[in-house]
């Protein structure tokens, strides 16, 4: 990699993967949850008094200078007075009870009736002074919490701001067992498999061969999060998979990463995008998502992680964040884990094609996946490298000398990535039936992080000094951003199968992946390539900020349909779901 390649690396592309079901899209592209209508909610204001010893309170809003910090998540006196205010203010709260009465909380109870416990369910930090016609004279911590009553209380309930609820129970609570603490793998406690029941029960093997038939043999290609998670699972139902991942575990790939960032080293097989944990290890990690931060898999999720080292806050903050210094320590934990449960990890090893086999019914007939004869899948087909390569090995017309295996299986799990264009493309080639989807492409804008402390937060953003921002421990978190626009824009390309362009096509325009305190990092997987991403540590002490500004695009826009070169990507004619792979590819080629 050239100096000049290197002083371009932070106006390189982004891209989000265009196939189908393997990567983000845009948030404008996500079906929104269905509002229930605003006479049912008036209804529900009226209608709804219940009587329950627990109780959820929305919007609890306590004043920066009342606060603990970005970095408490106990419940404080100050919450615990807020919390007080909320459950006071409710004496003015009437609606009509059954019988058509009004009836109203009775405010001797209400005042009385001091919480016995209150637990943070979510925390966030909200530095806008105007809320609607409410004028703020500083920021506040804004929460979600729990509170318990030693009775039963009768309270108005209104959907998002004060409703019942019974008491939170930790999903992994028996998985982890009562010495859960940092780092301990959930293995260790009871654990979600019962010793004493046959894991055959479960659809998993048996260690008593005897009469009982062995689980069929799974492989998942990709140790990033879905191989991983996937692997769990597996685990979990009693099945020993086998992960097949063609980069090398943290160790290794830390001393690759630090040799591209220090001496430009470029390592194909072990990188930012290849390895243990995936492209998600040396980024941001952050765990926000668009589909409910406390729906039950997300909940699940984080417990996991919680579980196998990541700091409990992660359960409550806003915007949880882990970092790529807690993602090495996590992902070390975990494959101790999923270890000790079964699942074999082999490490450089790249899963190149696919195995098929006739199933018993169709012996005899054709030999072509998608033809009469109808084919399951047996196997994948692997590599190695034989030794480890030098500076740009792996490039276009470099040869590298690996040793080919093959491993039998019943089923194949594939959570490869992004970036394992090589076996999308022999997968197209073999029949196998892929989508593509709609992606976002642009670059990385880099900004001092004072700038945008300043612009966030005005005159509190002292709270945010590059002092304590180094040291971790200011009362705020650093400030960060989120830009959306809709632009319309005239179509100046047609290819064959193209959508007719219109006089103006509307584009949403947005950033993403947003790195407070972060810093731009070389995501290439060719040396002839440049790609970037973002990434921070733990503490988001750098004195930068930078994100993604990125462009949606559909597989029909002239754009991407321009590289509709044949089913397989390369050269034949008609539509193929790897166009925009292809995209992406001349993106980062001419970058």
């Amino acid at each position: 990699m050239t100096s000049r390649t290197c002083k371009r690396l932070a106006i390189l592309i982004i891209l989000l993967s265009p196939l189908h079901g393997l990567a983000f899209t845009s948030p404008t592209l996500h079906a929104r949850p269905r509002q229930r209508p605003r006479t049912a909610l008036a209804a529900r204001d009226q209608d709804a008094w219940e009587s329950s010893s627990s109780w959820r309170l929305f919007n609890v809003d306590v004043p920066l200078s009342a606060d603990e910090g970005k970095d408490s998540v106990s419940a404080s006196p100050a919450l615990r007075r807020a919390v007080q205010g909320a459950l006071s203010k409710l004496k003015d709260r009437g609606g009509k009870a059954k019988g058509g009465k009004r009836r109203r909380a009775d405010p001797a109870k209400v005042e009385s009736e001091a919480p016995t416990c209150v637990q943070v369910v979510r925390k966030s930090f909200d530095a806008r002074l105007r809320r609607g016609s409410l004028r703020l004279s500083e920021p506040t911590f804004s929460y979600v919490v729990d509170v318990a009553f030693a009775r039963a209380v009768l309270l108005p309930t209104k959907a998002g701001q004060i409703e019942p609820t019974a008491p939170r129970k930790a999903k992994l609570s028996k998985a982890v067992g009562q010495g859960q603490g940092q780092g301990q793998d959930p293995a260790e406690g009871q654990g979600q498999l019962n010793q004493g029941q046959s894991q055959g029960q479960a659809g998993g093997a048996s260690e008593t061969g005897a009469g009982v038939a062995e689980a069929p043999r799974v492989i998942v290609v990709g140790a990033g999060p879905a191989g991983l998670f996937a692997a769990l699972a597996l685990a979990e139902a009693g099945y020993r998979p086998t992960v097949l991942e063609r980069g090398q575990p943290v160790e290794q790939r830390g001393r690759d990463i630090g040799a591209l960032l220090v001496r430009r080293v470029l390592q194909r097989e072990s990188n930012l995008c290849f390895g243990e944990g995936g492209a998600g290890t040396w980024s941001d990690g952050k765990l926000a998502t668009q589909i409910g931060r406390n729906s039950g898999p997300v909940r699940s999720v984080l417990e996991t992680l919680v579980a196998f080292g990541a700091p409990e806050r992660i359960l409550v903050d806003s915007k949880p964040h882990l970092g790529t210094d807690r993602m090495v320590m996590i992902l070390k934990s975990m494959r101790s884990g999923l270890e000790r449960r079964g699942v074999v990890f082999e490490f450089g090893a790249r899963v190149d094609s696919l195995l098929f086999e006739l199933e018993p019914s169709n012996w005899g007939a054709s030999n072509q996946l998608g033809a009469s004869g109808r084919k399951r899948v047996a196997g994948v087909r692997a590599s190695r490298l034989l030794s480890q390569p030098g500076p740009g090995s792996g490039s276009r017309g470099t040869a590298e000398a690996r040793e080919c295996f093959e491993l039998a299986a019943e089923h194949v799990v594939l959570a490869a990535g992004h970036s394992a264009r090589e076996l999308y493309t022999q997968l197209v080639g073999a029949g196998v039936p892929l989508e593509p989807k709609g992606f976002a492409v642009g670059f990385r804008i880099e900004h001092p992080q004072t700038v945008i402390n300043e612009m966030r937060y005005r005159q509190w953003a002292q709270e945010t000094s590059d002092e304590r921002q180094r040291r971790g421990d200011g009362k705020v978190p650093v400030a960060d951003y989120k830009l959306t626009a809709t632009v319309e824009l005239e179509s100046q390309l047609e290819s064959p199968g193209a959508r007719k362009p219109t006089s103006s096509s509307k584009k949403a325009v947005y950033s993403f992946c947003m790195c407070p305190g972060g810093q731009i990092v070389p995501t290439s997987i060719d040396p002839e390539h440049v790609c970037v991403n973002g990434m921070s540590f733990s503490k988001r002490s750098s004195r930068w900020a930078n994100s993604a500004l990125v462009v949606s695009l559909h597989p029909d826009d002239p754009e991407v349909a321009a590289f509709n070169t044949g089913s397989g990507g390369r050269g034949s004619g008609g539509s193929s779901p790897l166009a925009g792979v292809a995209f992406q590819e001349a993106m980062e080629r001419r970058a």
